[in-house]
Parts: C-alpha cells; structure tokens; sequence
C-alpha cells in the first residue's frame, strides 16, 4: 500500500500517540535502573553480612531484570511502528522529519548486560558467604 491511499491526519494522530507512547516507555526504561542500582546498593550494604537475604535480592533482580527486557521489547515494537509511519509522512513533510543512526550496540543492551553482570557478581559474593 503506497503512501498516497492513507490520511495525513490520521497519520499524524497515530504518530503522536506512538510518540506519546515512547514518552513514558522510556521514562522507565532509564528511571529503572537508576532505582534497581539504588537498591541494591542500600539493600547490599544492610545484608552484607547474612546471604540468604542476599539470594533473595539477586533472585528479585532476575524478576525485575526479566520485565525491563520486556519493558524494552515492547518499546521496540512502537519504535518499529513509528518509524513505519515516519516513512508515509516523509512525502510530506521531507526533511522536518530527523532520521537517527542506527548504533552497534544499543543503549538499553549495555544496560541489562551490566545489571546482569552485576548480579551475577551479587551470586558469586553471596555463595561465598555459605
């Protein structure tokens, strides 16, 4: 389907709400980790001395890690959506509208590789406790 048979208006209500979307996927994609970094340093240093709460920390830190992955996958699908209709309005809005550099390695990569990293370190200091 060419770009001709959609309404403009309609693509640019669809555009805002994928922006709209993004907004606050994002605010939680990098408020997150920001908290779970918090946490676990305040949680660490309370429990530094006892493993069993540790296990627990590190075992939560898999469940919170699992939903950020999907927080982000879920992004990815707006990305996916609003970029479809970024290519429709570029016949009518040509340069207004930016196109990003794809990177190497993404951002949100990095981030759940170092958390998971991290908390395998948490795993490896609380086994050698017991």
């Amino acid at each position: 389907m060419n770009s001709n048979s959609y309404d403009r208006k309609e693509l640019l209500k669809l555009y805002s709400l994928c922006i709209d979307q993004l907004k606050y996927y994002n605010s939680l994609i990098w408020q997150f980790p920001t908290a779970l970094a918090t946490l676990n340093f305040v949680a660490y240093n309370f429990f530094k001395d006892k493993p069993k709460p540790l296990v627990i920390l590190s075992i939560l830190n898999f469940a919170m890690l699992y939903a950020l992955f999907r927080h982000i996958l879920n992004s990815k699908k707006i990305i996916d959506s609003t970029q479809k209709i970024e290519l429709h309005l570029r016949d009518t809005f040509g340069e207004m509208i930016p196109v990003f550099d794809r990177p190497r390695i993404k951002a949100t990569t990095v981030i759940l590789i170092t958390f998971l990293v991290l908390n395998l370190f948490l795993i490896i200091i609380t086994l050698n406790m017991f």
